[in-house]
């Protein structure tokens, strides 16, 4: 699907980004266990989505799950989403 004056690299990252902060958002399953798999995930090198859109999802008031993430995982995205945005 092609967005209007978005390239499609930068689509694929939004997109990806919308759905891993989607599910890491959902309260279903093990609490915390998704949300913590998709902070361990936006933390590597190879994730093509946005890790800070994923941070700063985590920390709004609608993303219940991401509170049972283990906060050294948190700080890990903090640097990671700190790091992609570049000097």
């Amino acid at each position: 699907l092609a967005t209007p004056g978005v390239e499609p690299q930068d689509a694929v990252k939004i997109r990806l980004s919308d759905y891993m902060s989607s599910l890491m958002c959902r309260a279903r399953g093990t609490v915390g266990a998704i949300a913590s798999g998709v902070v361990r995930r936006a933390q590597s090198q190879q994730f093509a989505g946005d890790a800070a859109a994923v941070y700063e999802r985590s920390k709004r008031d609608d993303c219940q799950a991401a509170r049972a993430v283990a906060e050294p995982l948190l700080r890990g995205l903090a640097a990671a989403a700190e790091a992609s945005k570049g000097p």
